[in-house]
């Protein structure tokens, strides 16, 4: 039980947090409702709990400012708090999956997801946790009461919607709504980087971005336990058989990849670039590393270039990898 002191502190911080919502001052909103949630983690049933962590979770997801490195961090300890109840964590979850994507770190992004959806699948043996998920919750969205178990229920939903989304019409938006974006057949890339623009179409950019886990690589079985190569985390299979044969007989020793490897004919994406945001997203093709710059950085050229087309020069912490190309045939 929270003593009255703890009890008003949080309702003071709820406060807070709402009124520098409406002020339209999020970043101190977010903070007063985390503190808020702070303030009543020592009764984890209490029906404000989870109003005070939707406050701050939902102002983190609508992007008006960005996420600093104690939102991730603090989103990540939630997630793993194995103590912690089913509905808070699949919270950090998916909040943790928004503000990944929001980085360009679509890989990332697919690791939370799946770690949700099994927290959300697990089968309760603990008698008391059960119980605790039929206590009801201020819902922050309606202000109504709703268990845990129907709140984490449309979490886990809104979890795996955003996991479909990165594998099936991936130009969505990762967040709470999500509005297909019309794409012509052939696409050019956003920013003249060359003459003639990509000679990658939609589908193909789409078969690049995908992160995997819906299948398996090899024998594309989908009503399997998925296991993931663990030299590139980014094959995915149902048996150590089809494992065996994905290496040998499509390749995977040749385009297996280590996080930050990069080789050249790889595509890759560009990512977190600050001065140029718009080429953000431009998937490019790395025809070798730069020995001419002192950090590490990587000559890029998009697909399909002609002679005369421009090289650029890239930080290699600016590019995503994207998934081993025999991962996608």
């Amino acid at each position: 039980m929270m003593s009255e002191n703890d009890d008003n502190l949080m309702m003071n911080l709820a406060k807070l947090g709402s009124a520098a919502f409406f002020a339209e001052k999020y970043r101190e909103s977010a903070d007063a409702y985390w503190k808020a949630f702070r303030a009543c983690g020592s009764n984890k049933t209490h029906e404000w709990r989870y109003f005070c962590l939707h406050g701050c979770t939902s102002t983190l997801r609508l992007g008006h400012f960005h996420p600093n490195e104690d939102d991730f961090i603090n989103m990540q300890a939630l997630l793993k708090d194995k103590k912690e109840l089913r509905l808070f964590r699949l919270e950090a979850a998916y909040t943790l999956g928004v503000m990944y994507y929001s980085r360009q770190e679509r890989m990332k992004c697919e690791d939370v997801y799946h770690h949700a959806v099994s927290i959300g699948k697990k089968k309760l043996s603990d008698k008391e946790t059960k119980k605790e998920e039929t206590c009801k919750m201020l819902s922050a969205t309606d202000a109504t009461k709703k268990t845990m178990k129907e709140l984490m229920e449309n979490r886990l939903m809104d979890c795996k919607k955003n996991l479909d989304n990165l594998n099936v019409a991936t130009r969505r938006a990762v967040g709470t709504s999500f509005s297909p974006i019309e794409d012509p057949v052939r696409m050019t890339h956003w920013f003249p980087v060359g003459m003639g623009g990509t000679d990658l179409t939609q589908d193909m950019i789409n078969n690049l971005i995908d992160v995997g886990g819906i299948q398996c690589d090899y024998c594309k079985r989908k009503d399997a336990k998925l296991s993931k190569c663990s030299y590139c985390n980014k094959g995915f299979y149902c048996s150590k058989e089809c494992q065996k044969k994905q290496w040998r007989e499509r390749e995977h020793k040749k385009y297996c990849r280590k996080e930050g490897q990069f080789e050249p004919g790889d595509l890759v994406q560009l990512a977190r670039l600050k001065n140029k945001p718009e080429i953000n997203g431009n998937i490019l093709k790395v025809v070798g590393r730069d020995q001419t710059a002192t950090e590490e950085r990587y000559k890029l050229q998009q697909v399909g270039a002609v002679q005369g087309d421009k090289i650029l020069s890239i930080k290699a912490s600016n590019l995503n990898q994207l998934r081993p190309y025999d991962c996608r045939i």
